[in-house]
This record gives C-alpha cells, structure tokens and sequence, in this order.
C-alpha cells in the first residue's frame, strides 16, 4: 500500500488536537487534498520535494500529508537548526518549495541564495487552503526524506519509499501503541521525528484521537494527560528521570501505557512503579523504517526481541567482549529506507551480504533477549580496553543523587583517551565529586572509572530530549571539574 493510499483510507471518528483545537480525521484528509491542489498549482509534480520547517502545529501534518497526496517527496526539516547545518540540508535536499513557520523564515533566508526555493509561510498558507479543492490524484510517488542527527559527521538523508511509510504507520498501530476507536493518546515529541510520526499515524489508522503539544514541559506533563484524558504517551529515557525528580503527586489520569527508548533500568521500575505507567521499551533507527525491537516480555533492561520483518544477528568485535554489533535482514527491502540520498558510498557501506550494518552494539541473553550496548561511534579507547559510554552512563545513573549523565571521550596525554563525566545531581551540590569517584571504583572496573567529574546545572538537548555530548563538552571544557588522577579541582 501506498501511503497515500493509507491517508485516504483512513476512518472517521478519531482526529488530531493542537492547543484547543480538534481537527477530525475528515477534515484533516479534506485538507490534505486541499494542500495537494495547491502545491500542484504552484508547479508540484510527481518526485519533487517539498521541505517542511514547522513546530508541531496543524500545518505540520498538512504538509506531510499533502505533499504524500501530491505525489511529492516530504521533507521534515529539525526546526531548530540554524546556520551551516540548515543551509546543507536545503542544499542537499533541494526542495522545490519550502513551507515553514515565520519564526523560522529568518533562519531559512540567511542560508545562501543558491539554496532558496519558493517560501511558503506555513499558517497563512493553511488558512488559504480549499478543502473542497481537488487535487490529480498521484499514487504514485511520495515517500519521505529524514535527515539524521549528524552525530558523526555530515547529516544523512534517509529515503523511505511511499510503501515504507504506510508500513511504519501500519506496524505502529498494530504492535506499538495499539488503541481503541474513541481513545486519546498524547504525544509532546515532534512532528519531524519518526516517532511522533508513528505516533500519530497509529492514532489515526484505529479511529482515536492524538493531542500534539509543542514540547515537553516536566511542570505540566501530568495536568495534560489529566486534561487530554490519554491512555498513552511516547517516551525517551531523560523524560521520565525529570518526570521522576518532581515529587509531587500527579493527578488522577488514565494512562495506561508508554513507549519509548532509553529508560535507565532503575527510572524503568521506579516510573512504572510510581505512576501505574506500564512501559515499553523499544529500539529502532531511522534507517530500519518498520524493524524494531521491543520489550514486550518487560525484562529488566532490555530492549526486547526482533519483529518479525526481519532476521537480526550479532556481529562479533574484538574487544568487546560478548556484545556484537546488531544487523538486521529485512525480509522485504520496503521495510527499511531505500538509502541515503546522494551518497551511493554510504548506502552501499551500511549492507554486507545483505545485512545492514545498524553500528549498534547489544548483547543477548540465554533466553534471547536484547540489551543495548552503546554505539560504535560513541565507544572510547582507553588503557588497551574498549569502553562503552552508554555502559559507563548506566552504572552512574544507578546513584541515587544523580539524575542525568553523560560520558565524553578526552584525548589523554600518553595516548587513547581518559574518560570525563558530566553529571546532573537531584539537588545541586549534593555529593562531592571524590565521593562520587569512590562510588564508581565500587561499581566500574578500574578501566572504566571516569578521570573527570564534572557537575553541571542541565545538559544541551535536542527536541527530542537527547543529550548533545558535543556541545556539551564544547561549552563546558571540563571547567570546575574534579581530575581524579591528580586529585585536584580544575580552573
């Protein structure tokens, strides 16, 4: 099926809501052909590109749906990039057309001429829209065109075809967040993240409603599901450590499960425990659309088993011990991206023998579950050992004065690296860094001891809630930290 396809067959009863607004699912395909009308007449046609840059509002999923209408390829652009990053993208990309929000239009215009195509201002272009208007039908065509985060170098633009769309969306609903007609589900993550995407797709494919708000905001989380009345809510892991730090009762709500990616084994349990929330635990890439792991057998600490998409193996390193890395063989190439645009070497790369490397190291247990590792590109050298940051950040995090870390690699002055670790305590100044050292001998072998501690109020994120090691690092400059080997603060 293609996605368009699936946005015409949804069904009525459900609908989306931003702020005080409730926008059926009939009304938000009237608008969507609409939108595809429009962007036709404005010299749309099939395979071309449209760029979207707008915070979750309502012409967010216009957009995407009536570009997929248009037959265009949809490409949701991270609305807070800025500068070199933003004009790479659009660069590359090469839209036709761009719609975005007016705060956003300054950022898009500084970007070199070359890469300027028409700028559409997204909410008055959605209130100039006829939903009565009819497109040209195009089935064929569409698909999306997702950048990565460019944690290890230039961002990727990850293809979907049209199909893998509709067969994310589909598998969302059927396996992720599966709701009843009439349901609420609640979501605070962004629209041009996958999850939010799959989120809102699985809503809308069984006839219930999703409430979409700008960001996620600690003070507020729980009065929204109050108020929304949802049953469910997507997750990442630092959005139920700062759930966790507010102990003031929620309350009453009717939340009866979550899923998402990178809860610490003790937040897990403790959430679960304390809110009634069950969770579920997942792992997936953009890269691999429709193939995930989920913990559905809630194991402690586990990210699940396979989908049935796919095969999935590990791949042996030397050096680490028993993880490998994880790669994945879909049984059907529509289930993954098609590869990464305009780098043949790069998608040719990730796929050895037709299995596609997802450079992710886990390791499974005798009764074949998985457990993530860390990743290969945020693996340290030091002492002849390979260590894992994401392990290292996991046996901290078991402290009960911490509330976030982050481990970040040090060129050392004989070579490799030194571990330095930033920290976010519950209460600021609650434990002293030699204290904290100590604490770690206890738990980590003496390789993997972090050489700096390093305290700081609150950690660079993305929207999605993850921690930005590199600007982290980059604005701090390990400035106050404890040096362990020396035993002594540092300027």
């Amino acid at each position: 099926m293609k996605f368009s396809q699936l946005i015409e067959s949804l069904p009525d009863g459900g609908g989306v809501v931003f702020g005080e607004g409730f926008t059926s699912t009939s009304e938000l395909v009237s608008l969507a052909r609409g939108a595809a009308s429009d962007l036709q007449r404005r010299g749309i046609r099939l395979g071309d590109r449209v760029a979207s840059m707008v915070d979750n509002s309502l012409a967010s999923l216009v957009a995407w749906f009536g570009s997929a209408l248009a037959g265009a390829e949809y490409v949701p652009v991270n609305t807070r990039l800025r500068g070199g990053t933003l004009a790479y993208i659009l660069t590359d990309s090469a839209p036709r057309l761009v719609i975005a929000d007016a705060a956003h239009n300054g950022a898009i215009k500084t970007c070199e001429p070359g890469t300027l195509p028409l700028l559409l201002e997204s909410h008055a272009w959605l209130r100039e829209l006829d939903p009565a208007a009819e497109s040209h039908g195009c089935i064929e065509g569409g698909g999306c065109m997702i950048y990565t985060s460019g944690t290890t170098g230039r961002p990727k633009g990850v293809q979907w075809l049209s199909e893998t769309q509709a067969l994310h969306a589909k598998s969302y609903a059927r396996e992720l967040v599966p709701l009843a007609s009439g349901e609420h589900s609640y979501s605070c993550l962004p629209l041009f993240h996958v999850t939010c995407m799959g989120v809102t797709m699985a809503a809308l494919i069984q006839g219930a409603t999703v409430h979409i708000d700008p960001r996620f905001s600690a003070s507020t989380f729980w009065n929204r599901l109050s108020e929304t009345q949802a049953v469910f809510f997507p997750y990442v892991g630092t959005m139920l450590s700062l759930l966790l730090k507010d102990e003031c009762p929620p309350p009453p709500h009717r939340v009866r499960f979550a899923m998402g990616a990178a809860a610490p084994v003790n937040v897990f349990d403790r959430f679960e425990q304390r809110f009634g929330v069950k969770l579920l635990e997942t792992w997936g890439q953009t890269e691999t659309g429709s193939i995930w792991l989920a913990n559905h057998e809630r194991v402690p600490g586990s990210i699940g088993r396979f989908c049935p998409r796919a095969n999935f193996r590990l791949a042996r390193i030397e050096g680490m011990g028993a993880s490998g890395e994880l790669q994945v063989r879909p049984h059907d190439r529509v289930s993954m991206m098609s590869g990464y645009h305009g780098d043949s070497a790069a998608s040719s790369g990730a796929w050895t023998d037709g299995w596609y490397s997802t450079r992710d190291l886990v390791t499974e247990d005798d009764k074949g579950n998985f457990h993530f590792v860390g990743r290969l590109a945020d693996c340290l050298r030091r002492r002849g050992e390979n260590v894992s940051a994401y392990e290292v950040e996991q046996a901290v995090l078991k402290h009960p004065d911490l509330l976030e870390a982050a481990v970040v690699g040090v060129d050392a002055e004989l070579g490799e690296q030194d571990i330095a670790l930033y920290y976010v305590e519950r209460t600021r100044g609650c434990i002293a860094a030699q204290e904290l050292e100590a604490w770690c001998r206890e738990q980590l072998g003496d390789f993997m001891v972090p050489r700096y501690f390093c305290a700081v109020a609150e950690f660079p994120k993305t929207e999605t809630q993850r921690i930005q090691k590199g600007i982290l690092h980059d604005q701090v400059r390990l400035r106050g930290a404890y040096d362990a080997e020396r035993k002594e603060m540092r300027p």
